[in-house]
């Protein structure tokens, strides 16, 4: 009995169109306006190291964090970018790109696989291998990716070392 009337005056509350169903509509409709934001960076260039993410709008890392990738950059990009990213190389460089096994990677025809291992975790996939090209100096374009989600860029110097620090920090109360 009682569920028949809750049942009853539930159906003319919500006919009545009486609190709280305008305010769910209300919210249901609501739009933030986000002109007044910056836009967000869709490229951001950084050095790699373990725990850096992969991706310039996720989180995502690398969770085995080889260190031989260790002071590579990296071109951060969307996860879910379309297009093609163009590089303009000033020396010889290795590309790296993290790839899906199960995508159809033939956009990365002519690449050598690594025997480094890497993992990206994701909602949507995983990417775990890592394949490697040389390029000279020049202008090359690269597709974002294949597949669901973009490869993560990584770009490593040939026959290139870091210049020597010309000064260095000497912490006096470290020996005391």
């Amino acid at each position: 009995m009682i569920l028949v009337v809750g049942l009853m005056a539930g159906a003319q509350w919500h006919r009545a169109d009486i609190f709280p169903f305008p305010q769910l509509r209300a919210w249901k409709e609501l739009r933030i306006d986000r002109s007044h934001l910056p836009p967000l960076v869709d490229k951001i260039v950084t050095r790699y190291r373990k725990g850096i993410p992969l991706f310039s709008d996720r989180t995502y890392i690398d969770s085995i964090g080889d260190p031989r990738l260790d002071g590579t950059f990296i071109i951060q990009i969307p996860r879910h970018g379309k297009g093609n990213i163009d590089v303009k190389f000033n020396m010889r460089v290795t590309v790296y790109r993290i790839v899906n096994e199960k995508t159809d990677n033939l956009v990365y025809e002519g690449w050598e696989t690594t025997e480094i291992q890497v993992k990206v975790g994701g909602r949507s996939t995983f990417h775990n291998r890592l394949i490697r090209k040389d390029f000279p100096p020049g202008i090359v374009t690269f597709p974002l990716g294949a597949g669901i989600s973009t490869s993560p860029i990584l770009i490593k110097p040939i026959d290139y070392s870091p210049p020597v620090p010309v000064f260095e920090l000497i912490d006096k109360n470290k020996d005391q």
